[in-house]
């Protein structure tokens, strides 16, 4: 907790008392002055106007009649959790890390909207997903440039929707994010070239786009249970097991003849 004193605009809060995962919420052209008597980690993020401009009117809702709404140092959990989560993404040098912030980002945004704004509830609700067409087309798109590190914005563009909604729109057709699909696709990948190939698996990792051999590792872990090493212990026991197989087989043959 900390002691703080702010200025929002022309409105003075002296003597605040600042917990975690408490925030002011500053639309753009309001100041915002604070002083602290202690050191402080602090995590400032700034939206661009036009961004949300872009959600909302994606949402065939006129701009103009929506405004932000300041607020000194409430609590709201979420928004700390996406913002850590923005951070880490941020000083990642892993792959996929432009299409998770920028889905971060964009939840993040919808968020400020649906709670710190002049919207409506339920204004920005979205009920449809994407057509078979558009899912087609963005899957395949996928699949061919999944070592790639894609963005939102170009596989909205695949689709033909906007950037703002694309990723709330493919999560509601398949039930996955887009960059939970885009791992997904690499894993699978991965797997098949550890079970068929003899190259070094830091070589599966950037061939399959992972930043390196300990990215790939984790995320087969988590979504596979095992290592890589570990498959590759399955593919030459199954080797193994065919050779035997054949070696059998071709005995029982000559003894036959």
């Amino acid at each position: 907790m900390y002691n703080v004193i702010v200025q929002m605009g022309s409105t003075f809060t002296s003597n605040t008392f600042v917990k975690k995962d408490e925030h002011a919420f500053v639309p753009a052209g309001r100041r915002l002055e604070g002083h602290w008597s202690m050191d402080v980690d602090l995590l400032f993020l700034n939206f661009d106007p036009a961004f949300m401009r872009s959600i909302i009117e994606a949402s065939d809702i006129e701009a103009s009649r929506i405004e932000l709404l300041s607020h000194s140092f409430l609590p709201d959990q979420y928004s700390g959790q996406l913002g850590r989560m923005l951070l880490r993404e941020i000083h990642s040098s892993g792959f996929n890390t432009r299409l998770y912030a920028e889905s971060l980002a964009t939840t993040f945004a919808l968020h400020l909207l649906r709670h710190y704004s002049t919207l409506q509830k339920g204004e920005l609700s979205v009920t449809r997903g994407l057509s078979k067409t558009q899912l087609h087309q963005t899957l395949d798109y996928v699949h061919e440039y999944y070592a790639q590190d894609l963005s939102v914005a170009e596989l909205a563009a695949v689709a033909h929707v906007s950037p703002s909604h694309f990723a709330r729109l493919f999560k509601r057709t398949i039930g996955m994010a887009p960059h939970e699909y885009l791992i997904a696709c690499r894993i699978e990948r991965a797997k098949r070239l550890l079970l068929t190939e003899d190259i070094p698996i830091h070589e599966v990792a950037s061939q399959c786009g992972f930043a390196d051999q300990s990215h790939l590792t984790r995320h087969l872990q988590r979504i596979v249970g095992v290592t890589p090493g570990d498959l590759r212990k399955d593919r030459r026991n199954v080797l193994r097991l065919g050779r035997n197989v054949q070696d059998t087989e071709g005995t029982s043959i000559y003894t036959l003849k």
